[in-house]
């Protein structure tokens, strides 16, 4: 299937599988699907964003799968990051942020010293770097930025996110730096 999803219906649709094969067989990694698989479970994981429980529930196993070496441990950070951020909590690895009107910006860090030890630690590169790449990205009016925020509240109130706990909206992006 193409990814990103266009409508909400497909993500749903993959993820259902994707629950039905981890109930059965773990998380698909490489050893069990193939390099190729592994990564279309991986981004049905990442686009599964509608399905909050379930991503929390995948949070655990696939960090599980990484401790004996299934999942790459970026993986886990970078999950682990969307959930906190869409939660409304601080973020560990900085691999979420959005674009304002001025520039990008990265979303709140946990700890802002240590995170480009985290970072380095799942083999990530330094996060003003990341920012520094972003820099290329469109930036949004500012009637962009509210009607996007708007959006974005509406969605996470209906998926069970807490709505305007942390600056995230459709035009968040994750960092590519790895």
């Amino acid at each position: 299937r193409g990814l990103p999803y266009t409508n909400a219906r497909g993500a749903s649709r993959d993820a259902t599988e994707l629950r039905k094969v981890i109930e059965t067989h773990g998380w698909p990694g490489e050893v069990l699907v193939g390099p190729e698989g592994a990564e279309a479970a991986w981004l049905v994981l990442q686009y599964a964003s509608a399905e909050s429980e379930f991503m929390r529930d995948c949070r655990t196993v696939i960090e599980a799968a990484s401790q004996v070496g299934q999942v790459p441990r970026w993986q886990c950070a970078y999950l682990d990051d969307r959930m906190r951020v869409f939660e409304g909590r601080l973020q560990r690895f900085g691999t979420r942020f959005y674009m304002t009107p001025a520039s990008p910006e990265i979303n709140e860090l946990e700890d802002p010293g240590q995170v480009d030890l985290w970072r380095r630690e799942v083999g990530f590169g330094p996060v003003g770097e990341v920012l520094s790449n972003a820099r290329d990205y469109q930036l949004p009016t500012e009637a962009e930025l509210q009607a996007t925020q708007a959006r974005g509240n509406v969605w996470r109130r209906k998926v069970g996110c807490r709505a305007g706990a942390a600056r995230l909206h459709d035009s968040t992006h994750e960092t590519s730096t790895r």
